[in-house]
Parts: C-alpha cells; sequence; structure tokens
C-alpha cells in the first residue's frame, strides 16, 4: 500500500537550547512546518537550516496557535512536536510502517518520556503521559492551556514506542514558564469568575504537593521528585493568587 505524506508542525518561542535536537529527529517527515511567536533568539536562525517553511503569528493562546499552524500544513496527515521533544528513532521507524496502513478514523496517541533536571520522571503522576499527536489536519485544538485535539468520533490508538520530552533549560527558563502558563490559567479563572477562599490557598497547593510527592510515589525520584513536586504546588497557589489579584484591578 502507498505511504501517506505527513508534515511535522511545531510552535516555537525563544527554543535555540531545545530545537536542533528536535528536528534532527524528525528526519522521517516530508515536511516540517513551523509557525514562530517572534522569537528573540536563534530558533529561527537554526530552523532554517531544516525548512523553509517557517511563518510567524502573535502569541494569543495555545489552541488558537496550533489551529493557524495546521493550516499551514501541505499534507493530509500531521504529526505535532513541541520544540523540546525528541522522535526516538523506534517510534520513527513504527510511523513509517503506520503511515502505510494509516487509518482515517483513526488518531494516534504517543507516551512521552518527561526527562527533568537530567533525570526521567518515572512517577508523581508525569509517567504514563500519553498525547494525540497524529491525526489528520482538519482536527481543531480546544482549550487555552493544556490544548488537547477535538478527536470527535475517531478512535485513538496508542503507538507502542515512545517520545522525549525535554522539559527543563535551565531553572530561570523553568520559572519564567510556569509564570507564563499560571497567568493564562489565571485569566481564564478570572474571566469564569471563579471563587478565590483562604481555604482554597491553603488547601489546593499542599494536596497538590502531597499528591505529586506521596500518592503517585514522586519520592522515588530523587531530588528532581521533590523540586517537581514543590513546583506543581507553586503553580497552583500561584494561578490562585493571580486570579485573585486579577479580581482586584491588578494587570499581569
Amino acid at each position: 500500500m502507498e505511504r501517506k505524506k505527513i508534515s511535522a508542525v511545531l510552535i516555537t518561542y525563544n527554543e535555540e537550547i531545545n530545537i536542533e535536537r528536535t528536528l534532527e529527529s524528525l528526519d522521517f517527515v516530508d515536511e516540517i512546518v513551523i509557525l514562530d511567536s517572534y522569537s528573540t533568539d536563534r530558533t529561527v536562525a537554526i530552523a532554517s537550516k531544516y525548512t523553509n517553511k517557517i511563518y510567524y503569528r502573535k502569541f494569543d493562546d495555545f489552541s488558537s496557535q496550533r489551529n493557524y499552524s495546521l493550516d499551514l500544513a501541505t499534507n493530509e496527515w500531521v504529526i505535532v512536536v513541541d520544540a523540546d521533544e525528541v522522535v526516538t528513532n523506534e517510534l520513527k521507524d513504527e510511523i513509517r510502517a503506520l503511515l502505510r496502513v494509516i487509518d482515517s478514523k483513526s488518531v494516534y496517541s504517543i507516551e512521552r518520556n518527561n526527562i527533568f533536571m537530567g533525570r526521567r520522571l518515572k512517577h508523581g503522576g508525569v509517567n504514563n503521559d500519553y498525547v494525540v499527536r497524529i491525526f489528520p489536519k482538519t482536527i481543531r485544538y480546544k482549550n487555552k492551556v493544556h490544548e488537547i485535539p477535538s478527536t470527535g468520533d475517531k478512535s485513538v490508538k496508542i503507538l507502542k514506542n515512545s517520545m522525549e520530552h525535554h522539559t527543563y533549560k535551565n531553572y530561570r527558563h523553568t520559572l519564567e514558564k510556569y509564570d507564563h502558563y499560571t497567568t493564562l490559567h489565571a485569566e481564564n479563572m478570572f474571566r469564569k469568575e471563579y471563587k478565590i477562599t483562604h481555604w482554597k490557598l491553603f488547601i489546593k497547593p499542599s494536596f497538590r504537593f502531597f499528591r505529586h510527592y506521596v500518592l503517585k510515589m514522586g519520592f522515588l525520584d530523587g531530588r528532581q521528585g521533590l523540586v517537581f513536586a514543590y513546583l506543581s504546588a507553586w503553580g497552583v497557589f500561584d494561578k490562585l493568587v493571580k486570579t485573585w489579584r486579577m479580581q482586584n484591578g491588578e494587570q499581569f
């Protein structure tokens, strides 16, 4: 059976640390499409060595950015890849075989191995991290933060092999990333008139830490597991405080 063509679609912003490793792993696709949010580092210069299909759009939210990027692809099928992910050789071979028998009534989910501060996190609730990444480009994303594709009545099939997810650049970048995400979350909660109470400010971050570190056994991931649990708890606290302050007229 003839192999279907596939486009790799990425959205980027200041990813010079990771993007070359990611693009090198996409040597099996027929096209690489990048939608950049006006990076101020060497992201575009590096990417231009791998593709001439680089476009620009000011970032507003993740789903809008994803959907715009999908429309730029010229092939029916796409694989959506983040600029901090790497497609392993085993996964490449599996996708090559899949493209000969790919089913238009299905979408395909891939497991991510999350690598944080040089260590793969095998516990703490970030194991078994599956994301739908191969689908027809006509599918649309939903949710402004932690966006997911709307798969409708299509069946979700899970591929056997995984990709690497290098979530950590450096500590400063990690704090900036959390700050960006919590602001987007807070804006959404503000629009929904989410009620902030003293009790929520205390219990929700505390439970998030307990969940990741104790219930999901993040303590087995060493120092990295401890730091990840603390950052997750801080993220919950930060978005709640930002929502509360937005309700009091503060700008973020």
